[in-house]
């Protein structure tokens, strides 16, 4: 087991204040608050209509990303619910399906 001192937390993750949350070593910014449960259509359109901490232009994570967050100390100044995320990153030989990451355990 890992475990992460609150120093290490603070060099790496970042509260912005405004529904954000920076993870500095993976160079990312995340949405604090799970945005609910919803389709992988939805989750895209959702994504590239938000505005957020003073930031458009929001996308999926690709799922390196999102498994990145899955290990990272961030993730623990974020609300993640227990269930299943979505990448943007497609699931072969499917095109019509996309990856998704399983944040229940």
């Amino acid at each position: 087991m890992l475990f992460i001192s609150s120093t290490s937390l603070a060099q790496q993750c970042l509260d912005n204040g405004d529904g954000t949350v920076t993870d500095k070593g993976a160079g990312l910014m995340w949405q604090k608050a799970t945005a609910g449960p919803m389709n992988w259509d939805a989750a895209m359109s959702y994504a590239s209509g938000l505005s957020l901490g003073g930031h458009s232009g929001w996308r999926l994570p690709n799922i390196d990303e999102i498994l990145g967050l899955y290990h990272s100390p961030c993730k623990s100044m974020m609300e993640v619910v227990p269930s299943y995320y979505w990448s943007s990153t497609a699931h072969d030989p499917y095109t019509n399906a996309a990856r998704q990451v399983n944040f229940h355990d």
